[in-house]
């Protein structure tokens, strides 16, 4: 994704708990990712039913609208844009590419479903988690614990 001029510099996100498409679009807004009138488009559209999708393919789903070229953003996009702004390293994951037989070492996949996360990397000393819920730590302790890694 793009800077541009008219877009603002994100301030850090403040929330706990779960990611809600609502607070979603505020922020989107705030940083000048969307207009106002997109925000409030999106909200109307999203507000007619609640859903059981995660609320980053939920907005991708309903064709948010990029202030700076009226193009949609994709799920991707929506992604890098969130990770930016709550301070985490974005990662694509290539499921080809991870190395299941290691990280499945690492946690069972009961775990890593009930805490929606993923190990995708592990080295002597780290290993890297993904999560779909980046304001829900409360695994990492005992991963650390378990994995014996920071």
């Amino acid at each position: 994704m793009s800077n541009t001029s008219a877009a603002k510099t994100p301030e850090p996100a403040s929330h706990s708990g779960p990611l809600d498409w609502r607070i979603l679009v505020k922020w989107l807004h705030k940083d000048g990712v969307i207009s106002a009138d997109e925000a409030k488009r999106i909200h109307t559209r999203c507000a007619q039913a609640e859903s059981v999708q995660h609320p980053m393919v939920r907005l991708a789903s309903v064709s948010v609208r990029r202030l700076s070229d009226d193009r949609a953003l994709d799920i991707e996009q929506l992604t890098q844009w969130l990770a930016q702004r709550v301070g985490l390293d974005y990662l694509r994951i290539d499921p080809l590419k991870v190395d299941v037989g290691k990280v499945a070492d690492s946690m069972s996949a009961a775990y890593a479903e009930r805490h929606k996360i993923l190990p995708v990397q592990l080295t002597s000393t780290h290993i890297v988690i993904a999560t779909v819920e980046p304001f829900i730590t409360d695994w990492v302790s005992e991963v650390e614990r378990q994995a014996k890694r920071s």
